[in-house]
């Protein structure tokens, strides 16, 4: 398995750690539990996420079927000092974002290794490329080895076929696609990629960066809830979040996880920026007090 051995991914939890489950008269189910993680007593908060079936192997829309404290993705890891921070106050998943050539908060790969050795199987640390060539992504995905791989080129740059490509060549490596929320038309392409992706992120596309995020603006929530109604996948809803609006994007979207990297952010004199981590603080705290409303 290329993600690692120590690893446990709440996205394939379907395929060896809980057997099918039948979906009675409702369409919500809660799990919640705490796996061990690579035969360790090492433990960490995971909701295990379940696609349901129809008797015809239709599968439902997902809405909330999970249980616990609401997923948070906090991009973009500098430092292992930051992003043992994160962890800390609470984060989940941590987004580290290798050198590809003029994105925000770029590291060198020998500092994604060393997060994700300090990290281990306390989080799941997630590995984000802009790229559409096969082989690239392939190489980064040898180089990284991620818990979940991120593709969040530039909208529909890679379709849902090229996506399930690189599943096949990549199997056991859960991918989170990527999806510019710009209106109602974003419900038929997220619905696609659900087809072949583990994971759905969605998110604002900004006109000077190569990809789709780290825009710093929100779009229109009712698509994203939308979205979340119509796939049977998790959905993680990035775009302009802030400890300010969490809350209420929470509440419109109901979502199986939040992500933040501008506004939980502090730029720096000589540019680049670092987690404010009294503000990540807040944004975990209202998330998960308005999913818990």
């Amino acid at each position: 398995m290329i993600g690692g051995t120590d690893r446990f991914d709440v996205a394939t939890a379907g395929l060896g750690l809980i057997s099918r489950l039948l979906i009675g008269a409702t369409d919500q189910i809660d799990i919640g539990q705490q796996e061990s993680i690579g035969g360790t007593d090492q433990t960490c908060r995971t909701r295990e996420f379940v696609r349901a079936k129809t008797r015809k192997d239709t599968r439902r829309p997902a809405q909330r079927r999970y249980a616990g404290a609401m997923l948070t993705q906090l991009y973009t890891m500098q430092t292992v000092e930051e992003a043992l921070a994160c962890l800390d106050a609470g984060a989940d998943h941590l987004g580290l974002t290798p050198a590809q050539g003029g994105l925000p908060g770029e590291i060198p790969l020998d500092v994604v290794r060393d997060i994700q050795a300090a990290v281990g199987a306390r989080a799941r640390c997630v590995v984000l490329t802009v790229s559409t060539d096969e082989d690239e992504i392939a190489a980064l995905v040898a180089a990284t080895r991620p818990s979940i791989l991120h593709l969040c080129p530039l909208a529909s740059a890679t379709s849902p076929d090229a996506v399930a490509s690189l599943r096949r060549r990549l199997p056991g490596v859960p991918i989170m696609q990527a999806v510019s929320v710009t209106g109602p038309e974003s419900i038929a392409e997220a619905r696609a990629y659900a087809e072949v992706a583990d994971w759905l992120i969605l998110d604002t596309q900004a006109p000077d960066i190569p990809g789709v995020g780290a825009s710093g603006a929100v779009h229109d929530w009712s698509v994203s809830a939308a979205i979340v109604q119509a796939v049977a996948v998790p959905v993680i809803l990035a775009g302009g979040l802030s400890p300010e609006n969490v809350a209420a994007a929470v509440r419109a979207v109901r979502p199986f996880g939040v992500d933040s990297l501008t506004h939980t952010s502090r730029a720096l004199p000589g540019g680049g920026f670092r987690k404010d981590l009294d503000r990540v603080r807040s944004f975990i705290a209202n998330g998960r007090a308005a999913d818990a409303s």
